[in-house]
């Protein structure tokens, strides 16, 4: 299977569809609760985050994935300082799981973020997301253990890649 990467621009993905990307993958999964769904994928918290970067499915043109680069200076930005930067909210349709895409969007991040001269990327995960944190792990993100947290009575492990 092919993907074409880019921005939720250049590759014309409506606001709908990404609020029905994450849904989908975040709410219907359990990882988020319908109600902080509303605010927190919102179209423009979505946007403020930071560089959208998506994937389409190639010939057939289908939204497939999209993970989020947050810089420092972003309002949804949580943890990262100067020179380092934040991945948020990958997600991948369950269809196009088991083809490379999870790991295309997150390699696309990597690079976006070295061309800006990040020297640090920061991501946290829940402890049900095993693949998401094997393909961390294999992309060279370390755990942090002493920067675990919890919220929604969820337990979050924080992984760090030095760039």
């Amino acid at each position: 299977m092919k993907f074409k990467l880019g921005t939720q621009t250049s590759l014309s993905i409506d606001d709908s569809e990404v609020f029905r990307l994450l849904s989908s993958v975040y709410v219907t999964e359990g990882y988020t609760s319908k109600e902080s769904s509303e605010d927190l994928f919102h179209p423009s918290k979505i946007k403020e985050r930071g560089e959208i970067i998506c994937a389409r499915t190639y010939p057939d043109n289908i939204f497939a994935g999209m993970v989020i680069l947050v810089p420092p200076e972003s309002p949804a930005c949580k943890f990262a300082g100067e020179k380092e930067a934040e991945i948020h909210l990958l997600a991948v349709q369950p269809e196009f799981r088991k083809k490379g895409l999870g790991k295309l969007l997150m390699q696309q991040a990597i690079r976006i973020a070295i061309q800006k001269n990040y020297k640090k990327l920061l991501l946290w995960t829940q402890t049900s997301m095993e693949s998401a944190q094997r393909l961390y792990r294999t992309l060279g993100f370390i755990p942090n253990l002493n920067r675990n947290f919890e919220a929604e009575n969820r337990v979050f492990h924080f992984y760090e890649k030095k760039l």
